[in-house]
């Protein structure tokens, strides 16, 4: 969709804590504040305040009014407003996470629309930003020991990962299965999650746990 030319837009910022939470954007961003940026002049989109820089203190959030003048696609993003010279990845990073593209049309015809939000970026705020190779990092380290204990120890307790054999020591129940569904599941690794769950529904059986087990390490 977009947006007609003159129309007085409203540019909500919030920002959130690594846990949903809302906070303040002086305590999610660097010193020295943050800024709206876009790729046109005055003359193709004017901005309020025109400095762009967020105000507020509080977790409600800052307000930048935005208006198209003459018909296309703008780009906005968030960039600091002061960062010394070794910090430019983090402006380039920031840029990256939090760029969007308004359309703006005349009467004549619709502007063209715009690209879709890079995937992964939404809803960041910019303190997760800064983390976001590092978690992509982990999520790839646990994608690579399930799919190794899929590969060489489906069903089994443990995976031994040096002879790449399964081990069982929770009774032979599948409890490396049991025990990954709920990070499976927070790091949105929907088809091994849903893999998982086909196992608990057609395979987990409590009662070929014939042995002596620790009830301690299985509740944890």
């Amino acid at each position: 969709s977009s947006w007609p030319v003159g129309m007085k837009l409203e540019v909500a910022i919030t920002a959130q804590d690594r846990f949903g939470n809302r906070v303040a954007l002086a305590a999610a961003g660097p010193s020295g504040g943050l800024a709206l940026r876009s790729n046109v002049q005055s003359e193709s989109m004017e901005m309020h305040p025109s400095n762009g820089i967020l105000q507020g203190s509080s977790d409600e959030g800052s307000i930048v009014e935005i208006a198209g003048l003459r018909a296309g696609i703008v780009e906005l993003w968030l960039e600091p407003v002061s960062l010394n010279a070794s910090a430019q990845q983090f402006k380039q990073d920031l840029r990256k996470r939090t760029v969007r593209a308004v359309a703006f049309s005349s009467s004549s015809g619709p502007a063209v629309p715009p690209p879709a939000p890079a995937q992964g970026v939404v809803g960041l705020s910019v303190e997760d930003a800064r983390w976001k190779s590092r978690a992509d990092e982990v999520r790839d380290a646990a994608l690579h020991a399930w799919t190794g204990y899929r590969k060489y120890a489906w069903g089994r307790d443990e995976l031994q990962p040096v002879t790449h054999r399964g081990k069982d020591t929770f009774g032979g129940i599948g409890m490396t299965v049991v025990d990954s569904m709920t990070t499976l599941w927070l790091m949105g690794l929907g088809d091994e999650f849903e893999q998982a769950a086909k196992f608990v529904q057609d395979d987990l059986d409590f009662d070929k746990a014939d042995t002596e087990v620790s009830v301690f390490e299985l509740v944890i």
